[in-house]
């Protein structure tokens, strides 16, 4: 068996990681947020009815029953990879020390996207996919097709591009968020390496 150092399991891991959020953050199929902390009648109600309208449209929309089946499906394939690089690797403790590393890296790639005052989570996940292209083209990382991770990307890979029938002006606006992204990878991949991660990688290419 290969020995690979913690930073070399962190840099596997942390692409899974980073396009977990994006689905979770982007699908508009997905569940919603778990019971609000609050204790405010307004905010439990409000989510209630969230979880309603959820279950009304699940039960009478085959589109949308469709669409969440391949959500679930990704999302379980995804969490299983998120833990491959670590798994039976490391005593507890030390497993969890890294998994708070990765979750506390990827936050700070994802967040300032799916935060922002008027997100596009289209736009983290086309990130996410040059990014991932570039650790690929460098062979920093090999995402083998039958695995959990090359799976996931299967179904994850088509909703990042323009849908069929595409207004022209949604082609022109997937192409400026296009550019935008590959442009931001390069910010993307420079913090990661001030963290100290994928050092040894060239910078991707100017879009």
């Amino acid at each position: 068996m290969t020995y690979m150092t913690d930073t070399q399991r962190v840099e596997l891991s942390l692409p899974v990681h980073i396009m977990l959020s994006v689905l979770v953050s982007g699908a508009n199929c997905a569940e919603p947020a778990g019971r609000p902390a609050s204790l405010y009648s307004a905010d439990v109600e409000r989510w209630k009815a969230d979880w309603h309208r959820f279950n009304e449209r699940l039960g009478k929309d085959p589109i949308f029953q469709k669409s969440y089946q391949t959500f679930r499906k990704t999302r379980e394939l995804l969490v299983a990879a998120c833990s491959e690089a670590l798994a039976g690797v490391y005593p507890e403790k030390k497993e969890m020390s890294l998994l708070r590393r990765i979750e506390r890296i990827h936050t700070e790639i994802v967040e300032p996207y799916v935060k922002a005052d008027n997100p596009d989570p289209r736009k983290i996940g086309i990130i996410a996919f040059y990014l991932l292209q570039h650790l690929v083209e460098t062979r920093t990382i090999i995402v083998p097709e039958d695995s959990s991770f090359g799976k996931a990307l299967e179904f994850m890979l088509p909703a990042l591009s323009p849908w069929e029938g595409s207004t022209e002006q949604e082609i022109q606006d997937y192409e400026a968020l296009n550019k935008s992204a590959q442009k931001q990878v390069r910010k993307i991949l420079l913090h990661l390496q001030q963290e100290g991660y994928y050092k040894y990688i060239p910078m991707p290419l100017a879009a």
